[in-house]
């Protein structure tokens, strides 16, 4: 994967946001603080947000189970459509030929 495509990948910021966290974590042990959380989740979402907004990364389209049943269920719907519209055409062409 080029460079260019990896800084505009969306896992990619949240994976080394995630990373830097839990170094910041370490060194919280180390020096005796600690972040809570919610705060760290918070800022991670705010960020990736905005390069989102900015068009800076772009989120994944991910098909989920549901999508490809919906998506085949109405393909189906579509073919017995078209199937119903065939058969009402051939019955007008045979009225019309009597």
């Amino acid at each position: 994967m080029k460079f260019k495509q990896l800084i505009k990948s969306y896992s990619f910021w949240t994976t080394l946001a995630g990373a830097i966290v839990v170094l910041v974590q370490v060194l919280g042990r180390i020096f005796n603080f600690s972040i809570s959380n919610d705060l760290v989740h918070d800022l991670i979402m705010a960020i990736a947000g905005v390069l989102v907004a900015l068009g800076i990364v772009t989120l994944p389209k991910v098909a989920s189970e549901t999508d490809d049943i919906e998506n085949k269920e109405s393909e189906e719907k579509a073919d017995e459509e078209k199937t119903e519209e065939k058969v009402i055409e051939d019955t007008k062409t045979d009225v019309k030929e009597d």
